[in-house]
């Protein structure tokens, strides 16, 4: 168990450790541009994984081949011992069990906080009566039941990034995949819908991959970490193990903020 992740939260997130999504040498080139360049890592059930870098270093393409939006030249993508991806699959997005949160909450505008929920359910011919439960209990749980009949410009920018969580999580994603969802808030917000994210991923059993370029509380209290760099992973394992002992002049030289500000 991440010991920043129980000092944070206050919870004890110690779940099984079986492997559910695994990375295996996976590459995905634009033109000559090898945005992932053998990308190999595990992912556990009921745990964050930090996937970290600067900008263009593949975080997000790597984010859009676990989705199955885009389809890797070579390696491998596994769910839970299924084949997503391999040089002769490649399943289609809406049969992974993926849910995705971005950093613009990208709401649709015209329809109010639970018809946004309600909206994603449709698809699972859950009757009507059924699907406004689930919306509005998800809403609750989120902390946003109140403003269930506002429209997203009628709420703030975390209350809007709540109800995409909320979204997110009303389909019963496998995986869910976070692209800098916390980055347009204040710090405050961060930390604390990043601790709400944490207790959802726990209680719900999925795997959860979180990129980011903020080394901040929700990035220190993932169970594994992974740093990239030109589309190639540079380090992975425990965020303590990678800060305390980087392989490489990147590694410390990206942390190095983060090591000063956000380890216990």
């Amino acid at each position: 168990m991440s010991t920043l992740l129980h000092e944070w939260t206050g919870q004890d997130y110690s779940l099984g450790t079986d492997v559910m999504l695994t990375v295996e040498s996976l590459s995905k080139s634009f033109g000559t541009v090898k945005a992932v360049d053998g990308v190999s890592f595990q992912a556990e059930r009921g745990r964050l994984t930090a996937v970290v870098g600067p900008s263009g270093c593949g975080k997000t393409t790597l984010l859009r081949l676990i989705a199955g939006l885009d389809a890797p030249d070579c390696g491998r993508i596994t769910l839970d011992g299924t084949v997503l991806d391999s040089d002769s699959v490649h399943t289609a997005p809406e049969h992974r069990r993926v849910a995705m949160v971005f950093q613009d909450a990208s709401l649709w505008p015209h329809m109010t906080a639970r018809a946004n929920v309600e909206f994603v359910i449709r698809r699972s011919a859950v009757p009507r009566r059924r699907r406004r439960a689930v919306a509005e209990a998800w809403l609750d749980r989120l902390k946003v039941g109140p403003l269930r009949e506002r429209l997203p410009r009628e709420i703030s920018g975390g209350e809007q990034q709540r109800v995409a969580l909320a979204r997110a999580l009303a389909v019963e994603p496998a995986i869910l995949l976070l692209d800098e969802p916390f980055a347009g808030l204040d710090p405050l917000l961060r930390d604390d819908l990043g601790r709400v994210v944490a207790g959802l991923v726990a209680d719900q059993a999925m795997v959860a991959v979180h990129v980011s370029h903020l080394l901040e509380k929700p990035v220190w209290a993932a169970h594994s970490m992974v740093v990239m760099r030109g589309g190639r992973v540079e380090q992975a394992g425990p965020p303590s193990g990678i800060a305390g002992n980087p392989n490489s002049e990147f590694v410390r030289s990206f942390l190095g903020h983060g090591v000063t500000t956000c380890t216990p």
